[in-house]
């Protein structure tokens, strides 16, 4: 039976919406859903206040435009008053000659001759003309996702009257998307101590709470919400998205509240209903028994939505299986309605190297790296699983929602049409996206023989093509993985031979581990008869000339690196399928390896390794090379009594001289990754941040951060020596510097670290 499985995760950004009706329904969204066989999927079916079932609590802009105008209108006449009337007047009469799909973004882009006339209101306006004219720009600002100026123009109506609830509701949308959740709590609150029936208040607090990693508020702000508009799709997405939530917060984009958690919904019914597909399909009868079981406990966990629960369940099967196929998408499942992206596109990642044709595991990756905001490398998995089978639905959804991240939005609709064609539970996702964005969604046929995958509009079909020439290089590459075997399942010990260009000189062996990058497999020199590791680099990593070019360069600079204390790249090597890292072979283990067997290692322990590591990363910087991955599993500890740093080769070679280098991808491991490498930020302090994550972790046997970039902004962490007796405030002291969120006010470089390190002294 083929098994579509592709995760759509849930992490999403809060913003604005606007809290007033739009002018007509035509535009608004569908109402949620109320479908099998799911039972919390129950969406609400009654009607709010002055509004008809079904319709949108967001308004577009054109409805808020006829808003503002009602409002002119209802002033005493006045210079002021002249001078805003003529500007909506004019927007008004502009957007109405622009076809409606192009409406919405038209009036996005044209507000700045309507923010100059508030901002230059007469210092003798009317204060409830300027009041009303400042909230009502903060409001289309909000829905344009222009959150600074949102927030601009709500505070100045603020300054008119403090007590303007729209305003306050606009300003606390506006923080919230710009990662300002307190704030956005704050203004929320203040609304609802004076008006406890305001719905948009409710639903906006409950906004915040949720970017606060306050679940169980905004589940009670969402109940509130919903109380008194049981029609607020927003807040009832709310609601069930931070069900099953308790450690993770999300990682937020930009974009509309109401439109972020309608997308964000659908991608958890989407994902929970792929679950029980997995959950249903017969087991292999050659998996153990204690492994099959795990796996069950994990599908049977995410169905109820114990996310964490599930985690462990899939650890727990890996640890019998390391390389079970089900067990690692589970866990990539579960990351990814953490909020977990990159953890759920390793997981993805390690699957796919071992089985590249698994659709499943490709599909997973895929939604990972749309809400990582990949775009590109989610439509290259979606093209490749539609390779593989043409009537993949979610295949069809994830390209799909990855065109709309790029803004294509009537290939989008296209994709997300023949996915609703192949498999009914896409037709809410296909009308609402549609919707979302000015489109009208063309009725489906009703009965399953009209559906057909290929029924996709001539611009997809030519991006296609266009993809298809742009995946040839990645697809070869991904041939040659497949020698590790067919999958979790293969025969153990069965080899398919690797390209024999490399084979001409490299005699390989079993795979022993998987990097950052890719696969690394033992072998031997056959020319100078000694042994070596080989990583195969990732195909994803390869898939056009440029990106080949450049990894290329990169990992040639970090060969030249010759440092005691870094792992040696004898050779950088390319065939006709791949690029190849050929490593001196070591003989240790790793200090996760140390840290799990030890849980705790005393002070001196951490002395004696981080001395040659942070020497390492002294060297490699003085050369402009950032490591950008340290952690425990990257750290050798050599049998003879050296310290070796592993997978430079993941790093980026930076011309950093006193600036930092940018990049679109983000490398790293969560746990020790500073806050502004999430940005593709690239300086030398990155490492210095890792450096005293690894410490902390070292000296008291647990991470200080579970991976989420809020926390590491709030330094939301226990004192070391709250955790372990033998280390003093010298110690918190050095950690706290170390974990600064601000680069520029962190620890400058590896051998300040070290220096403060080394002058700690041991308490008795």
């Amino acid at each position: 039976m083929s098994r579509f499985m592709t995760p759509l995760a849930l992490a999403f950004l809060l913003a604005s919406t606007p809290a007033r009706a739009a002018d007509g329904g035509a535009d608004a969204p569908a109402a949620v859903p109320a479908a099998a066989p799911l039972g919390w999927r129950t969406a609400p079916t009654a009607a709010g206040p002055g509004l008809a079932p079904g319709a949108a609590a967001e308004a577009p802009s054109r409805g808020l435009l006829s808003d503002f105008r009602m409002m002119l209108a209802g002033e005493p006449e006045s210079r002021g008053k002249a001078e805003l009337a003529a500007v909506v007047d004019d927007l008004i009469r502009a957007a109405d000659e622009i076809r409606p799909a192009d409406r919405q973004s038209w009036i996005d882009g044209h507000l700045g001759e309507l923010n100059h006339a508030v901002r230059s209101m007469p210092r003798d306006a009317p204060k409830e003309l300027a009041a009303g004219a400042a909230a009502r720009a903060a409001a289309l600002n909000n829905r344009a996702e222009r959150w600074r100026e949102g927030r601009e123009l709500a505070d100045l109506a603020l300054d008119y009257d403090p007590a303007d609830k729209d305003a306050l509701i606009s300003r606390s949308r506006a923080s919230s998307a710009l990662g300002d959740f307190a704030r956005g709590y704050s203004d929320a609150d203040a609304v609802l101590r004076r008006a406890p029936r305001e719905g948009g208040a409710w639903t906006a607090r409950a906004a915040a709470s949720y970017g606060l990693g306050n679940y169980l508020q905004a589940v009670e702000d969402a109940r509130r919400a919903l109380a008194v508009d049981p029609n607020d799709k927003t807040a009832y997405a709310l609601m069930k998205l931070s069900e099953g939530r308790s450690a993770a917060a999300p990682r937020f984009e930009n974009a509309s509240l109401a439109q972020s958690v309608e997308r964000e919904y659908h991608g958890m019914v989407q994902q929970l209903n792929q679950v029980e597909v997995l959950r249903k399909t017969a087991p292999e009868s050659t998996i153990d028994k204690a492994v099959r079981r795990r796996i069950d406990n994990a599908g049977s966990k995410l169905a109820v939505k114990d996310y964490h629960g599930a985690i462990e369940e899939a650890d727990k099967a890996l640890e019998l299986e390391p390389d079970n196929s089900d067990a690692l998408f589970y866990r990539a499942a579960a990351e990814n309605l953490l909020g977990r992206y990159g953890d759920a596109e390793r997981d993805a990642s390690r699957g796919l190297a071992m089985a590249p044709s698994a659709a499943f595991l490709r599909d997973a990756r895929a939604w990972a790296y749309i809400r990582m905001g990949r775009f590109s490398d989610a439509i290259a998995d979606a093209n490749h699983s539609l390779e593989i089978d043409p009537k993949n639905p979610y295949a069809f959804a994830n390209r799909g929602h990855a065109l709309e991240g790029r803004g294509d939005y009537e290939a989008m609709a296209a994709d997300l049409r023949a996915a609703a064609e192949l498999n009914s539970q896409f037709e809410p996702d296909y009308r609402d996206s549609a919707r979302r964005h000015g489109l009208s969604p063309s009725p489906l046929p009703r009965d399953g023989a009209a559906a057909r995958a290929g029924r996709v509009s001539p611009r997809v079909r030519s991006f296609g093509v266009i993809l298809l020439f742009t995946l040839t290089g990645g697809l070869l590459i991904g041939l040659g993985l497949m020698h590790v075997g067919g999958g979790p399942r293969a025969e153990r010990g069965k080899k398919t031979p690797l390209p024999s260009s490399i084979e001409q000189r490299y005699e390989f062996g079993k795979a022993i581990g998987q990097g950052g990058m890719g696969v690394v497999y033992e072998a031997r020199d056959k020319r100078l008869k000694r042994p070596v590791a080989i990583k195969m680099l990732r195909e994803e990593l390869l898939l056009d000339d440029a990106a080949r070019k450049s990894l290329v360069e990169e990992a040639s600079t970090v060969a030249e690196l010759r440092h005691s204390s870094i792992v040696e790249i004898h050779a950088v090597e390319q065939d006709e399928r791949g690029l190849y890292l050929v490593f001196e072979r070591l003989d240790g283990r790793t200090l996760d390896e140390l840290i799990s067997e030890k849980k705790v290692l005393s002070l001196s322990e951490a002395k004696r390794v981080l001395g040659p590591v942070c020497a390492a990363l002294a060297y490699a910087h003085a050369r402009d090379v950032v490591h950008r991955d340290l952690k425990p599993g990257n750290v050798m500890l050599m049998k003879d009594g050296g310290v070796k740093v592993l997978d430079f080769g993941i790093s980026r070679h930076a011309a950093l001289r006193g600036q930092a280098a940018t990049t679109q991808t983000v490398v790293g491991t969560p746990h020790y990754m500073a806050p502004e490498q999430e940005y593709g930020v690239i300086r030398r302090e990155n490492d210095v941040f890792s450096l005293g994550a690894v410490l902390y972790e070292m000296v008291t046997g647990a991470r200080p951060y579970d991976g989420t970039t809020p926390a590491k902004l709030a330094r939301s962490y226990l004192r070391p020596s709250t955790r372990t007796q033998e280390l003093g405030p010298e110690f918190d002291a050095l950690i706290d510097r170390a974990l600064e969120p601000d680069p520029d006010k962190r620890i400058p470089t590896p051998d300040e670290f070290w220096s403060q390190l080394a002058a700690i002294g041991e308490r008795s």
